[in-house]
């Protein structure tokens, strides 16, 4: 019996000898190198958990998106203005036109009535005048260039001969005076594009527009697209 169990036991004792005790500090400190080989240096290229910091990431593209869209907004804002600053100059230009149009009709009668009175040469005279306000008014939409001449010339003519009425001389410098004001809101107009290095009220001033409601709306535009 003795034999039979020391017999039994020499397997044991050959499986313990060859097997290698593992202290539990170097075990630790195995356990202890591989997480510092996954978990990083602390160079903060990842975090604790081996993913990389996306959140600054996110935030930083939202914000660049929001302050896009903002952007966008201004500049449609800005466009909106432009588009009505040439809406009022064509139709403050068609309106003083018209006004001429208009006055040209009654001063005809007076001319007329002043011809017989005072001679040929003041008839020679109004015809001239007649002629030329024809020509201006005929011709203001395809060259406002010539046209303003041709008032121009009225004017000239106008010397000496008394052939203009008050009214009628109001209205032909309304129509010098729109056209200032239609240059000076083209190049608002391009100004607005970049709202940049603009003095926005003496642009405005320019304008004349007379709409004091329509400034500030502008202003307001302006003041968050050049701050």
């Amino acid at each position: 019996l003795y034999k039979a169990l020391q017999s039994a036991s020499r397997p044991y004792k050959a499986i313990q000898g060859s097997t290698s005790v593992v202290s539990p500090i170097a075990t630790m400190g195995g356990v202890g190198a591989t997480c510092h080989s996954k978990c990083g240096d602390g160079d903060g290229s990842k975090d604790s958990m081996g993913e990389e910091p996306v959140l600054q990431v996110d935030d930083t593209a939202k914000a660049s998106m929001e302050q896009k869209e903002r952007d966008e907004e201004v500049k449609r804002k800005l466009t909106v203005c432009a588009k009505n600053l040439r809406t009022r100059s064509a139709k403050e230009s068609a309106e003083c036109w018209k006004k001429v149009e208009d006055e040209l009709k009654i001063q005809r009668l007076i001319w007329q009535s002043l011809g017989l009175q005072r001679g040929a040469k003041h008839q020679g005279a109004a015809a001239m005048v007649e002629s030329k306000l024809d020509f201006a008014i005929a011709q203001h939409k395809a060259n406002i260039a010539s046209s303003l001449e041709a008032i121009d010339t009225c004017f000239e003519k106008n010397k000496g001969f008394d052939l203009i009425g008050q009214t009628m001389e109001t209205s032909m410098k309304a129509v010098k005076a729109a056209h200032e004001h239609s240059e000076a809101r083209k190049e608002f107009g391009k100004g607005v594009k970049s709202a940049k290095d603009v003095d926005i009220q003496s642009m405005l001033d320019a304008c004349f527009l007379e709409d004091k409601k329509f400034e500030a709306s502008i202003k307001a535009v302006w003041k968050v697209a050049a701050p």
